[in-house]
């Protein structure tokens, strides 16, 4: 076939947010397009995890948005309703490993800085995964 024809079976064979719990305890999301869709799918995953999650624990999450820049405006709104449905939540660390250019970077980190104390958020760039993961054990 062409090159049109195998993008285009990657795309559909690719889910727009992956989770994965990695063996440290670390939940992963890779979000593999800049969408609502990838945005609802991940916050599916969290009132999942969120429900089961122990309040004496910490939450780590790895969110991997190195290839497309999630919809700030959006995901921002998902993220204040998520707070709102779960007061009690545990504290967690979020490490987001996003591209340098990202508007996401400075808009989120804002955010949450005002939002809440219980949730400590970090920016990484896409070759600093690595430090990314040693930083939410720090």
């Amino acid at each position: 076939m062409n090159a049109y024809h195998d993008m285009y079976q990657e795309l559909v064979a690719t889910p727009a947010c992956e989770y994965k719990r990695l063996p440290d305890g670390i939940h992963e999301f890779i979000l593999h397009v800049s969408s609502h869709l990838a945005v609802d799918m991940m916050y599916e995953h969290l009132h999942e995890l969120y429900r089961a999650a122990q309040p004496d624990g910490v939450f780590r999450s790895l969110v991997m948005s190195e290839k497309t820049n999630m919809p700030v405006a959006y995901t921002m709104q998902r993220t204040r309703a998520f707070y709102a449905e779960f007061p009690k939540r545990p504290p967690s660390r979020t490490a987001i490993v996003a591209r340098k250019d990202s508007t996401l970077w400075g808009l989120v980190d804002a955010a949450l800085k005002m939002a809440s104390t219980k949730e400590v958020v970090r920016f990484f760039a896409p070759q600093q995964r690595a430090e990314a993961i040693i930083w939410l054990y720090s």
